[in-house]
This record gives C-alpha cells, structure tokens and sequence, in this order.
C-alpha cells in the first residue's frame, strides 16, 4: 500500500473559531488561548498516517501544541508562493523530499479560498498540482466557526484505509422544474420610442439634429513636453526611469503561465496571503 500523509492546519481546523464549553484550552505563546475538541483531536492523532503540521503557526505548532499530534514531528513552511499560495507550495516541496507518499489528506478551512489570478479556489489548484504528480488527495474544508466534525474525521479515515476519492464526492440535488401547465406567462406591453425626425436644411439633409448639441471648446494649446532629467541629489526632482523597474518579479510568472492553462475557466475571487 502507498505511504499515506495527513496535512493538519490549526486556526479554524482543528482549533475552531468559536469557543464551546465543550473544549479544552491551551496558552500558546503569541497566539492566545488554543481551543479544540479532544475527541476530534484524538481520532486525527490516531490515523494511520504519516502527520505533518501544515500551518501559519510554523513551528509554534509542534511548540505549542506537539502533545496533541505528537507523531507529526514536521511542521511545513515555504517563502514561495508560485502556485498562488505558500501551503501549496510548502505541501509539493514535501512531497518532492518524501516520493513514497502517493496519497494525502489535507484539513485547512482556507482551502476555500480562491487566487484572484487564476480564477480557482486554492483546493482546486491544490488537487489538480498533486494530480500532476501522481498523489492521490482529499482535501476537506471545514467550517471555520465549528472546526472539523466527526463526519469529517470519518471521511478521512476511509480515505487513508484505501478508499478512493471518487466515493466521497458530493452529490447535487437539483431543484424540481415546475410543470409547463402550472406557469403563468404575464404579457406586458413593450414600451416604444417615438422617433422625431429632424427638418431639412437648405440642402434637403434630414439627417441627425445637431441644434441641440453645444458646439466643443476649442482645446488649449498643449505645453511642450519637458526635457528635464532627475537629479540624484534632488529628491522632487523628475524622474525618467519608474520606480521599481527591473525589478524581478519572479515568482508571478509561474503563475501567469498557470493563468493561460486556465484561461477559460476564470472566475473572480480573492486571494488573501496565509
């Protein structure tokens, strides 16, 4: 059977949002009081799974809450982000060191969230560059108020004992159509315009009526352009050259030639950096 990787954000996944009675609390160092379910916890500490903190805590997470997954020794980061977001990238880069991880579970609510370049939510780019490279995934997203469920916990388990994606997709109700006969169809009369035509000149031309419109400004004279040249010295000084020109911007490239790939499936949307 392939090695199986479980990615494990905390804000929102498995530290929900909310706070309940029902929850435990740690003190984390620069981030306030931690909240979880121990239940929900428990059950993810026990997968079968290779576990990896996947993160905006960084190492703060094995820090602080290292008692909770105490077999996710790796906590990910990346100074990257040229699949639009740095988890992805962190996660690949992982994936790269670790080539005998073929399948992977990943919870994080940010998931949901889409990259304004591309126009695809993060867990679609996610899915389709694990795709790429022969991993197998499933990505969940849950609620950020509540944190993940217990239905949640279950998917992931069946997934990482060798179920395949395919069974967990979701499947859509469509709404009933409502029969022909029952409709009511509401003629309402299309207003017309009533056209006047304008009266001849002394040439016989009936065309446009131009009495109404104001004849132009004529237009100042333009001032000549100026040849003046920045100094170094002199801060309010012209400057001929942009700020900021070449500069390397490379890490958008990437993704602009990810854009071209997908150009027919934009949609707009945002793309906070986590």
């Amino acid at each position: 059977m392939p090695g199986v990787a479980l990615f494990t954000d905390v804000d929102e996944a498995i530290a929900p949002f909310t706070h309940t009675a029902d929850m435990e609390m740690i003190d984390t160092p620069g981030h306030g009081a931690t909240a979880f379910r121990l239940a929900i916890v428990g059950r993810l500490a026990a997968l079968p799974a290779r576990q990896v903190w996947l993160s905006a805590r960084g190492q703060d997470a094995p820090g602080h809450l290292g008692r909770l997954l105490p077999r996710a020794a790796d906590a990910l980061e990346s100074g990257f982000d040229d699949s639009g977001w740095w988890k992805i990238d962190a996660a690949l880069a992982w994936l790269e060191q670790n080539p005998d991880i073929r399948r992977v579970a990943w919870i994080d609510d940010e998931l949901s969230e889409e990259d304004t370049l591309l126009g695809l939510s993060f867990k679609e780019i996610a899915q389709e560059a694990f795709a790429e490279i022969g991993v197998q995934s499933l990505l969940v997203v849950p609620d950020s108020f509540t944190g993940a469920t217990h239905e949640e916990v279950d998917t992931m388990e069946q997934f990482i004992a060798g179920a395949d994606t395919a069974d967990f997709e979701l499947t859509v109700i469509q709404a009933p159509e409502t029969p022909v006969q029952d409709m009511v169809v509401v003629e309402e009369p299309i207003p017309v315009t009533p056209v006047v035509e304008a009266a001849p000149d002394e040439w016989g031309f009936t065309g446009f009526d131009t009495a109404a419109a104001p004849s132009p400004a004529p237009a100042a004279p333009s001032a000549p352009a100026s040849q003046a040249t920045a100094d170094d010295d002199d801060l309010f000084a012209r400057r001929t050259t942009p700020l900021g020109a070449g500069r390397r911007r490379r890490r958008l490239r990437p993704r602009a030639a990810q854009a071209g790939r997908h150009r027919g499936r934009l949609r707009v949307g945002a793309n906070p950096r986590r």
